[in-house]
C-alpha cells in the first residue's frame, strides 16, 4: 500500500492510500491545508490500520451517537 498526497484547486491536500489494484481511497473526513498536515494524518492511519490491506477493507463511514453517518473514505478508480 501506498500514501499519495493530492493537491487540490481549492488549496486543500486530502492524502489517499494506494492498493496493489491500482484503486484508492481517498480521506474525506478532514480537509488539511498543508502537505504536512496530510502527511501526518496519513501516518497516523497507517499506524491505525497496519502496513497492507489486500483487500480494500478500510471503514469508509463511520456513524456517531446519534446515528448521523460521517464518510472518512471515497474509493477513487486508479489506472
Amino acid at each position: 500500500m501506498k500514501t499519495v498526497i493530492w493537491n487540490r484547486e481549492d488549496g486543500t491536500c486530502p492524502f489517499a492510500f494506494k492498493f496493489k489494484n491500482g484503486n484508492f481511497a481517498e480521506y474525506v473526513g478532514k480537509a488539511f491545508k498543508t502537505v504536512q498536515g496530510a502527511e501526518n494524518a496519513a501516518s497516523k492511519a497507517k499506524e491505525y490500520y497496519g502496513e497492507d490491506w489486500s483487500l480494500n477493507n478500510l471503514a469508509y463511514e463511520k456513524y456517531n451517537d446519534k446515528g448521523e453517518k460521517q464518510t472518512l473514505y471515497i474509493h477513487r478508480n486508479g489506472n
